[in-house]
Formats: C-alpha cells, sequence, structure tokens
C-alpha cells in the first residue's frame, strides 16, 4: 500500500474523541470517513472529514454496514465507542472474510475486562 492514500471509516461518529481521530487522520492526509447512527453527527462537521456514512439501527444493519465497508473499499475500520467495539466484535469473522479491511481490534478478553469494573479491579489487583 506503499504510495497509496488510506481509506478509513471512524465509527461512532457523534462522540468527541472519534471528532479527535478524524482531524488527526485527516490532518496526515488521509481519506476520511465518519459512521454515524443518528443524522447529523459532530465528527461531519471537521474540514477532515470527507463523507459521513450514516446506516441507522434497523434489522439488516449488519449486511448494510458490511455491503458499505466492501462498496467503499475501506483500509482500516476504527471502532472508537462501546457501541462499535460491540458490532465489530460481533462481526469479526464476517469482516475478515467479507472485506480487505484491517480492523483495530482488541482481543475479546481485553475488550471484556475493560467494561467490566470487577475484571478491571481484579487485573488491577494481580499487578499491584
Amino acid at each position: 500500500m506503499k504510495g497509496a492514500k488510506l481509506k478509513i471509516l471512524v465509527f461512532d461518529a457523534d462522540q468527541k474523541h472519534s471528532l479527535g481521530i478524524v482531524r488527526h487522520l485527516g490532518k496526515k492526509g488521509y481519506t476520511v470517513h465518519a459512521l454515524t447512527y443518528t443524522q447529523c453527527c459532530l465528527s461531519s462537521w471537521s474540514k477532515y472529514c470527507d463523507r459521513e456514512i450514516f446506516i441507522p439501527f434497523h434489522n439488516k444493519f449488519d449486511d448494510e454496514l458490511i455491503d458499505t465497508i466492501k462498496k467503499e473499499q475501506y483500509d482500516i475500520l476504527i471502532p472508537v465507542g462501546t457501541t462499535s467495539y460491540k458490532i465489530c466484535h460481533r462481526l469479526h469473522d464476517r469482516l475478515v472474510i467479507e472485506t480487505d479491511a484491517k480492523l483495530l481490534l482488541t482481543s475479546n478478553k481485553s475488550f471484556e475486562t475493560a467494561m467490566s469494573k470487577e475484571l478491571t479491579l481484579s487485573l488491577a489487583d494481580s499487578i499491584g
């Protein structure tokens, strides 16, 4: 992919963390699209967001997301919030098999630990 301009999809475009990611990647010259589940999201207002992708939650959400990723030919997928991490973990096998995009995602175990105060405290105790 040397010399090619990467095309990146940033999930949870309504979150301020996503806006920071969109700005940073856009300033670096990447093509950045922002995925939102509601219309008129924060990241789409950034001059560094090349396109807003709106996919509302409905019974065909998974298929529509996969189809969009294939059609747009994203190089990298970046889930940001809890919602997108859950979606990407649920769709992990399909994303790997059906698309060529690289998915920036932690392991299931790390994600479960991060989402549980009890597991996080247990891990912290175990490492001092």
